[in-house]
Formats: C-alpha cells, sequence, structure tokens
C-alpha cells in the first residue's frame, strides 16, 4: 500500500454478523503511512467487531489520533503484538462491551486517551516481557464497569500521568508476573474495590 491519510470521517451501523468482516479500521500496511484522524465509528452490533485496530505485523503502522468510538461490541481501539511503531493519541472510547483500548503492544506511543463508561475494563495492557513500554502517558479511565486500568505481563518501562476514577472495581491492577514498571504520577481515586491493587 502507499500512503493512507482519512481525517474527518463518520463510519456507522457496520453490521450485524458476526466476524472481523464489519470491522472499522483495520490498519494492516507494512509500508508508506497510515493516518486516522478526527473520525468517528459507532453503533456497530456485529459480535467482536472492532473500531480502529492495527494488525500490521512490521513497518509503520499508522497515527490514530482525536477520534471516538462508542457503541462497538468488541474492543475500540488496540492492536497486536507487532514491530510496526504506532500512535494512539488524544481518543475517547465510551460504551463498548468490552475493553475500550486492549494492547498487546505497548511500544509505540499511547498517549491522552479516555475511557469511559465500558461494560468492562477501560484499558488492557499486555506485552511480552522481552519487550520495552514505549511512550504510555497521560491516558484516562472512568465509570467503566470493572477495572480502569489491567496491566499484565508487560515489560519493563515507565508509565505516567495515569488517571483512573469511579470505576466499579479497582482503579489499576498490576499482574504479579509484570515486569519493572515505573508509575509516576498516577492520579486514582473512589474506584469500588481499590484504587491499586
Amino acid at each position: 500500500l502507499g500512503n493512507i491519510d482519512v481525517d474527518y470521517v463518520e463510519f456507522i451501523n457496520i453490521g450485524t454478523s458476526a466476524g472481523t468482516a464489519h470491522d472499522g479500521v483495520v490498519v494492516n500496511n507494512t509500508t508508506g503511512t497510515a493516518s486516522y484522524r478526527y473520525c468517528s465509528i459507532h453503533e456497530t452490533t456485529a459480535a467482536g467487531a472492532r473500531g480502529f485496530y492495527v494488525i500490521a505485523a512490521s513497518g509503520t503502522a499508522a497515527e490514530i489520533s482525536n477520534n471516538v468510538a462508542y457503541g462497538i461490541i468488541g474492543v475500540q481501539f488496540g492492536n497486536i503484538a507487532t514491530t510496526a511503531t504506532s500512535v494512539f493519541d488524544s481518543n475517547l472510547s465510551m460504551r463498548c462491551t468490552v475493553a475500550g483500548f486492549a494492547f498487546v503492544d505497548v511500544g509505540g506511543t499511547i498517549t491522552n486517551n479516555i475511557s469511559t463508561s465500558n461494560t468492562t475494563s477501560g484499558f488492557t495492557v499486555s506485552e511480552s516481557a522481552t519487550a520495552t513500554i514505549g511512550t504510555f502517558s497521560g491516558n484516562t479511565a472512568h465509570s467503566n464497569t470493572t477495572d480502569g486500568f489491567i496491566i499484565t505481563l508487560v515489560a519493563n518501562g515507565t508509565m505516567s500521568n495515569i488517571t483512573s476514577w469511579r470505576n466499579n472495581s479497582d482503579g489499576m491492577t498490576f499482574d504479579p508476573e509484570s515486569g519493572e514498571i515505573n508509575l509516576i504520577t498516577a492520579t486514582l481515586f473512589g474506584n469500588t474495590v481499590s484504587n491499586l491493587a
């Protein structure tokens, strides 16, 4: 593929049958650049359908910034394990039936995103123990049905300026097998079970 630049586009009522054929935006380029900015995806009713999702195995994958996703059955923003470099910045996820943001790879830039009112958690983050966290900063989770942030098997690195409040379980949960993570400036309050677990 060449370069892709999609700005100010609304994706709505994408489909009702199961399968990935009804995903909103799936980025799978290994050459060129892909940019999705100021877009919205909503009201997808296909089981497992995703919003903005990066599946490129390598290359410069995507910039996904300033987008809104709501009313989606599957993950609204996320990626798979990859060597590609992705940016998820200033996106809003709400009313998702699973985690609003689900990152299997945190080697890129994940900044200033908000996840609210989702049926499960705001953010799920997992990464191979041999990897390093890229930039993970300024992300907020509030009013989700379970945890704000679930951090599982994340490699070494820093997470900063995290805010998690009024989630119906824990504000931020770390798996006991997580790597060495420096948590700098976390604001965690009003979570039902605990603020930090």
